[in-house]
């Protein structure tokens, strides 16, 4: 036996009995992990014109996580992405049978993110959010979805946010001073989004 599909386990090496007479069946002997267009081929060992092959279509299983890409690493405070959600099944494929609902979180309060959103068959396992996700605060910005209601169905992605150019100046540290007596002032540049410059 042979596959197109990399990914095949196929029945052993067999020889045919008489007691076959002509026909042998494989019991749940062919698996696939990779989704899509496939063929099987079976071979005679010794003759290899005496052969036969059938084409099939391998389903992916349900969606068991949330890929989340497009977020430009590094990245500036403010910038805006545009990102895509796309499901996907243990194996990996893409679940283009998925119709969750799914939602958006982030460790940066500031954030802004898409809506909720329904998925529709139309959308065959992957959606697209266009100029959707401004992360504002800087270190490590990451953007969670989840499955609503179930929460095991999720992914994440973080990047690095930098600060943005200088856009206003802090003073602080002058108090209430007394005339004639010297204090500290401390000037603090922070960008649009409040970060230090």
């Amino acid at each position: 036996f042979s596959s197109s599909n990399a990914s095949a386990t196929l029945p052993a090496e067999y020889t045919f009995t008489e007691g076959d007479a002509g026909t042998h069946t494989f019991e749940n002997a062919a698996s696939f992990l990779i989704a899509g267009a496939s063929t099987i081929e079976a071979t005679d060992r010794d003759d290899e014109t005496i052969s036969g092959e059938v084409s099939l279509t391998v389903q992916p299983l349900a969606a068991s996580r949330l890929e989340l890409t497009g977020l430009t690493d590094p990245s500036e405070a403010g910038a805006v992405h545009s990102i895509t959600v796309t499901a996907r099944d243990v194996n990996g494929n893409v679940a283009t049978g998925y119709v969750g609902t799914i939602a958006f979180t982030s460790n940066d309060q500031h954030a802004t993110l898409p809506a909720e959103y329904t998925f529709t068959a139309e959308d065959l396992g992957v959606h697209a959010f266009a100029a959707s996700v401004t992360l504002r605060t800087a270190g490590t910005g990451t953007v969670f979805v989840k499955d609503n209601p179930h929460e095991s169905i999720s992914g994440e992605a973080s990047i690095t946010v930098n600060p943005s150019g200088a856009a206003a100046l802090q003073v602080t540290g002058v108090g209430d001073p007394k005339a004639g007596v010297g204090g500290s002032i401390t000037v603090t540049a922070r960008d649009a989004s409040g970060n230090v410059a």
